[in-house]
């Protein structure tokens, strides 16, 4: 009994500082990814990691207290009473397994499942990331310049896929990734949603490039005002003054007389219906592309 004790408190302990340490084996973009589900749990009523890696830790103290009493209860009992002092030794142990570990390490398969099911995403390889209000084209632009079909990656904590393309640059060494991602609400929406935290991380931890993204026809949406989006650019711009930026107006196609006068000049015109501007929005990414870090060093590492 006192060896099934420690050998279980020991796979506990070693289950506890495993998920205690999860964060030093991560990328800056996948500790990010793992925050936001947690959050996502706690706001739909889930038990938070902390609390349920201290239920379990009380629960292997106590395994361990009970067992190391019960090898004493039954050294110390009459032979004939021996039996029933096992008997009360599991007892304790399967009231403390159905208070302190069923539950909760139940609560930490369900995390488990979780944290699988993120999608990866390559962080080393160059990469342009598609930013907007929601509705702008952001996914159909990504289609446009992936060589393939892109994949779409679902997070518990979006309520749509967020699309990731591939494309080589022009000296077919150098793979990059493009993807696009949550649309950003206006600031009058008040506080920051999950998707739009994914969003910002993305900027923050993948982007060598950003392309924002406008539509100025006026079927984008509630949250597509010229002035929303304009400033919501400038919100993403002040937070990430250095990364290398492309303004984009989609769907020119349809319009192209409503552009604001602030952004006529900077902004290439686009549209994925007749390839307006495409070509020369790829050439900016591929300069911006061609001398990123990432590049350098997949280079160097060849």
């Amino acid at each position: 009994m006192n060896e099934a004790g420690n050998r279980l408190t020991v796979s506990l302990k070693s289950l506890i500082d495993s998920y205690k340490t999860i964060e030093s084996r991560l990328t800056p973009f996948e500790k990010s990814l793992l925050k936001l589900s947690y959050k996502h749990r706690e706001e739909k009523g889930g038990i938070p990691l902390n609390e349920i890696l201290l239920q379990i830790d009380e629960g292997r103290k106590l395994i361990h207290h009970a067992s190391r009493e019960a090898v004493k209860e039954c050294k110390e009992a009459p032979k004939k009473e021996v039996y029933s002092a096992v008997e009360r030794s599991l007892t304790k142990f399967q009231t403390i397994i159905g208070k302190y570990l069923d539950p909760h390490l139940k609560e930490l398969l369900i995390i488990q499942k979780e944290l699988f099911s993120l999608p990866y995403i390559n962080t080393n390889l160059p990469s342009a990331v598609l930013v907007g209000v929601p509705n702008v084209g952001k996914s159909s632009l990504v289609r446009a310049i992936s060589s393939g079909t892109p994949q779409v990656n679902n997070y518990p904590f979006t309520t749509r896929g967020v699309s990731v393309g591939h494309f080589y640059l022009p000296d077919r060494e150098t793979l990059c990734q493009v993807m696009d991602t949550p649309g950003i609400r206006g600031n009058e929406e008040g506080e920051r949603n999950l998707m739009e935290f994914l969003t910002l991380s993305t900027v923050e931890h993948v982007a060598d490039s950003v392309i924002f993204v406008m539509d100025f026809t006026g079927h984008a949406g509630q949250y597509a005002s010229p002035s929303t989006q304009l400033s919501v650019r400038g919100e993403v711009k002040s937070l990430f003054p250095d990364v290398k930026w492309i303004d984009v107006v989609s769907k020119c196609d349809l319009s192209t007389n409503s552009i604001p006068e602030s952004i006529l000049k900077s902004a290439l015109q686009v549209s994925v219906v007749d390839g307006r501007g495409l070509d020369e929005l790829q050439s900016i990414l591929f300069q911006h592309l061609e001398t990123s870090e990432k590049r350098t060093q997949i280079l160097e590492e060849k």
